[in-house]
């Protein structure tokens, strides 16, 4: 028993060192590129207690995986990004036309016919705004290569969007207009420097969600509380993606499924004697709290 304990100890210590050095070297690299890196703080502090718990109620106290649970779904809201969120109502809000759109948040597609045009620093190609970024390429001790950002560049502004029922204002700026799963206009690579731009074209179908709201005795769209959220993404993008999101969804409820059946298998004790096997699945660490 002693050394079951502590081999789980051991075990607990390796991974969450594991985790916790990860997490670092993505917390150094989420400074450097200039994301919110407190989160990744509260994500080690979150995922390390997350090891820690699931191996206490794999091995000791069942009752533990709700505190797993609760840490979970914290994990999960520490998660969230303006692209998820675009991706989710997307899929629950309805196309609206131009013409009729109501306030609030709002779904609606259609072409840039008008805005600031801009050169862009790579390709230098017009468009209607871009993102421009420049990384530096290191090697890590096992030869992969790691990016820091050491330059961005992002030009967006007002813009109209213009479908075969009207037009409307969107009210973007760099800080406000996600680009969701944007493909890179243009991209490579010298030996030490990475450059990459994207680009918002006159030409391709797009779908954006914001907020509409009255402004300059106008409609139009931005960002604005509650959901503050006003993202763009490509109709082709969007096509794909919908398409291969139930598989999705089946991927991961077999995933977690089989995680669950395998946990029960491994912790139901069981004897086998005489070519009789007795399974004592109320003594189950998973389930005897049931009985």
């Amino acid at each position: 028993m002693m050394t079951m304990i502590f081999f789980i100890f051991v075990f607990s210590c390796v991974l969450i060192f594991s985790f916790g050095k990860n997490a670092a070297e993505y917390y150094r690299q989420a400074r450097q590129s200039g994301k919110f890196a407190s989160k990744e703080i509260w994500k080690v502090i979150l995922g390390s207690a997350a090891i820690a718990i699931f191996l206490i109620a794999f091995f000791v106290s069942p009752g533990a995986l709700f505190g797993l649970i609760l840490l979970l779904f914290i994990y999960n809201g520490l998660k969230t990004t303006p692209e998820k969120k675009f991706l989710k109502f997307q899929q629950i809000l309805a196309t609206s036309k131009i013409r009729s759109i109501a306030m609030g948040l709002v779904e609606v597609e259609g072409r840039i016919t008008a805005g600031t045009h801009f050169k862009s620093p790579l390709s230098r190609k017009l468009c209607y705004g871009y993102r421009y970024y420049e990384y530096d390429i290191s090697e890590d001790s096992k030869g992969d290569k790691r990016y820091s950002l050491r330059h961005s560049e992002e030009k967006i502004r007002r813009f109209t969007l213009t479908d075969d029922s009207g037009s409307v204002r969107i009210d973007a700026t760099p800080e406000t207009l996600t680009f969701v799963n944007f493909s890179s206009y243009q991209n490579y690579e010298t030996n030490s420097v990475s450059y990459q731009e994207y680009l918002l074209f006159p030409n391709e179908e797009y779908l954006i969600i914001g907020t509409a709201i009255e402004k300059d005795d106008q409609v139009v769209i931005t960002q604005a509380a509650p959901h503050r959220l006003l993202g763009i993404a490509s109709k082709g993008y969007l096509g794909a993606w919908n398409e291969v999101a139930p598989m999705r969804r089946n991927l991961a409820i077999t995933v977690i499924s089989a995680a669950i059946l395998i946990a029960f298998i491994l912790t139901v004790p069981y004897e086998y004697q005489s070519h009789h096997l007795t399974v004592f699945y109320r003594e189950s660490p998973l389930l005897k709290w049931l009985f």
